[in-house]
């Protein structure tokens, strides 16, 4: 006898702005209220997970993991 299963995948949208800030801390904190109020928009027809940010330097050196906004 078989089961049923259920199989979620998730895949995220994922764009890049460029922002100028003196550290890590406000580029966060950028990044969030550039977000809240609209200014960073991802679409897409079946967007299922938060929003997640990483942040890097403009040389692509990574500066953070994903962090929820």
């Amino acid at each position: 006898m078989t089961k049923k299963y259920n199989v979620t995948i998730e895949q995220p949208l994922v764009k890049t702005w460029t922002i100028e800030a003196r550290d890590e801390e406000e580029a966060h904190n950028i990044a969030r209220e550039k977000y809240n109020k609209g200014e960073f928009i991802l679409t897409g027809d079946d967007v299922g997970t938060d929003a997640q940010v990483q942040i890097s330097s403009e040389d692509g050196k990574l500066v953070t993991e994903w962090f929820d906004l």
